[in-house]
């Protein structure tokens, strides 16, 4: 009888270290703090553009870990995901978007205690990439951002000025804007530092093509070494350049500037004032920017370059040489 009432009192014992466990193991919460849970953007990658929607896609170190996300745009919460077929992906698409308006994307995971973790920052544009956005001038009608954006075939520029113009083709009011565009990426190619029979100096690129709209014409060129000149290329596909406005639009061929993979390129707006001077406006101010013409539409400022230049204001034209 005894060993009876000790083999219970054992069994007893064991039964009660395992409910012990069990309820531990099962009843409190496993911790996910920390890294464990960390997420990024698959998709959109930083400084990217995007049509009408955007898929939302998301990474993370341990999905297993997160309870829900939430999606912030502009540091506003859009919405809070839990996980469903497609784990927490969606597609996204902003109320009443603006072309080139900017969006910063932001997002949160949490897990079951609630505790929260954050990931880097995605900038993308709606249409347009904003690529360039240059400082106030003191003068009237000067840079203030340029965007672009392509397609299969095309390369579209976009640009604001600071103020507005009244009648952009006048050749006393008006305006002249050109992208001079590197293709292959090297300085020692096309117009460069070293000629200086125009009343500017590009410096740190080589220009091997010039996208030009305004007073001066509405056409790209490209670079004639033996010349040393701006020759005719092709025609703009569309332009956008109107009365009494700020923004100007164009497009280019791609086919016309030999499909390069990615480009740098300078813009030069020039506006006349009495006297048959100019002034002037590059944008970016030093440097360059650089654009990759695949799907992510990356584009990035380098700023270590030498200033570009005016050498005469009163012969300042982008196609012109000095004493033409």
């Amino acid at each position: 009888m005894k060993i009876e009432i000790k083999k219970y009192q054992q069994f007893f014992l064991i039964m009660m270290l395992l409910c012990g466990f069990s309820f531990t193991s099962c009843d409190k919460s496993t911790d996910y703090s920390g890294s464990n849970f960390r997420v990024s953007f698959d998709s959109p990658t930083n400084n990217s553009v995007f049509e009408d929607s955007i898929s939302i896609k998301f990474s993370f170190q341990n999905i297993n870990a997160v309870e829900e996300v939430d999606f912030y745009v502009n540091d506003v919460k859009v919405v809070t995901k839990t996980k469903g077929i497609s784990g927490f992906d969606f597609k996204w698409k902003p109320a009443n978007p603006q072309s080139g308006e900017s969006y910063v994307l932001k997002a949160a995971t949490k897990d079951r205690d609630g505790n929260e973790t954050y990931s880097m920052r995605a900038k993308v544009g709606y249409k347009w990439l904003e690529i360039i956005n240059d400082k106030n001038e003191d003068w009237e009608k000067n840079v203030k951002t340029v965007f672009v954006r392509n397609s299969s075939t095309q390369l579209h520029f976009k640009a604001d000025a600071s103020s507005p113009w009244v009648a952009p083709f006048s050749t006393t009011g008006g305006i002249s804007f050109g992208i001079f565009i590197d293709t292959d990426s090297d300085a020692s190619t096309g117009l460069r530092s070293s000629i200086t029979n125009f009343g500017y100096t590009l410096n740190y690129i080589g220009a091997d093509y010039l996208a030009i709209v305004g007073f001066e014409n509405n056409k790209l060129y490209k670079w004639n070494e033996s010349t040393t000149s701006w020759v005719p290329k092709g025609n703009l596909t569309y332009l956008l350049l109107q009365y009494n406005s700020s923004t100007l639009q164009f497009g280019i061929n791609k086919s016309d500037f030999g499909n390069p993979a990615s480009i740098r390129f300078v813009g030069l707006m020039l506006t006349t004032v009495s006297g048959l001077s100019m002034n002037w406006d590059w944008a970016p101010d030093t440097g360059f920017a650089e654009y990759t013409l695949d799907k992510s539409y990356s584009g990035s400022i380098d700023s270590t370059g030498n200033a570009n230049i005016p050498i005469h204001s009163n012969e300042l034209f982008l196609l012109k040489k000095i004493g033409e």
